[in-house]
């Protein structure tokens, strides 16, 4: 090939999809509860309803990002140049103070 392009890469396995599908069924297997003692598999379901109460808590908790960005903010952010490709050449002024 005279394209100067490096030729293509064989697949790292002969059967790349079926190992995948396998590995996904060992992992799966392995990382059962249905792996654990009893007396572990009962703990975890007691605590369970404490834990889903937890999730549901935080979940409906408001957050200090949960609100509307500013007219200023949104001033600011278009009047800068992006930090990415162009962060660190001469002349380009930074996104953030």
């Amino acid at each position: 090939m005279i394209s100067g392009a490096a030729p293509p890469r064989p697949a790292a396995h002969p059967q790349p999809q079926q190992e995948a599908e396998r590995l996904v069924t060992v992992f799966t297997a392995r990382g059962s509860s249905d792996q654990l003692p009893p007396r572990i598999r009962r703990l975890q379901n007691h605590l369970q309803p404490r834990r889903d109460y937890a999730v549901r808590a935080a979940v409906e908790e408001a957050d200090d990002t949960d609100r509307a960005f500013t007219q200023q903010e949104l001033d600011r952010a278009k009047s800068c140049t992006p930090c990415w490709p162009m962060s660190g050449q001469p002349g380009t002024p930074p996104c953030w103070p």
